[in-house]
C-alpha cells in the first residue's frame, strides 16, 4: 500500500498500537511511503488469512488486521492518504465512510464466494458490534445500502426508522 501525508514514525506507532508487523517501509520516487505489513509473531495466532477453501494459513495480514491498522494510524494522522489494492482512503472521514464495503467483496471464485471478512479467523468477529445510531451492543447486523454505505444498526424499530429516513434523505438529494 502506499501512504501519503504520513511520517515513517506515526506509521511504525500505529502499527505497534494495532499489533501488526511492518515489514517494509521505504520512500518512493513520487512520493509517499511504501508499506507493506504482517501478522505479529508469537505464540497467539491473529490477524492471519486464510488461503483457499480456509485450509492454509498464510502469512498476509487479514480485513480485521488491516482495519485495526488503518484506525490506528487515522487516530494520529487524520489526514492521511492511503491506497491499497482494493481502496483508496483520502482521509480519516473518507475511511470510516467506505471501509465497511470492502468487507464483503469477493475474493473466492464466482463457484465458492469467499467474503474478505470470513477468510481468517480473527477472534474479532466475536466481538460485540455498537449500533451506528443508539450505540447498544445487543442484536447489532450490518445493514447493506446498495453498493455504497453499510450501516451497523440493532433490532430496534427507532434505529432501523431512522437508518432509512437519512437513506431516503440520500436518495432525495441525488436526485436533485
Amino acid at each position: 500500500m502506499i501512504i501519503r501525508e504520513c511520517s515513517r514514525a506515526a506509521i511504525e506507532a500505529a502499527a505497534a498500537e494495532a499489533g501488526v508487523r511492518v515489514t517494509e517501509l521505504e520512500w518512493r520516487l513520487r512520493g509517499g511511503l511504501r508499506v507493506r505489513l504482517a501478522p505479529p509473531r508469537g505464540a497467539q495466532p491473529r490477524y492471519f488469512k486464510r488461503g483457499y477453501g480456509l485450509r492454509r494459513l498464510s502469512h498476509c495480514l487479514c480485513w480485521h488486521g488491516f482495519e485495526a491498522f488503518f484506525r490506528a494510524l487515522y487516530r494520529r494522522v487524520p489526514e492521511a492518504s492511503v491506497r491499497t489494492a482494493i481502496a483508496w482512503y483520502r482521509n480519516a472521514e473518507n475511511f470510516a465512510a467506505t471501509y465497511l464495503e470492502t468487507a464483503h467483496r469477493n475474493i473466492g471464485s464466482p463457484r465458492h464466494p469467499l467474503e474478505l471478512q470470513d477468510a481468517c479467523d480473527c477472534k474479532l468477529l466475536a466481538a460485540p458490534m455498537v449500533c451506528d445510531v443508539c450505540e447498544a451492543t445487543e442484536g447489532v447486523t450490518y445493514k447493506r445500502h446498495g453498493w455504497d454505505r453499510v450501516t451497523r444498526v440493532c433490532r430496534e424499530r427507532h434505529c432501523r426508522r431512522a437508518v432509512e429516513a437519512v437513506e431516503m434523505l440520500r436518495k432525495q438529494a441525488a436526485h436533485v
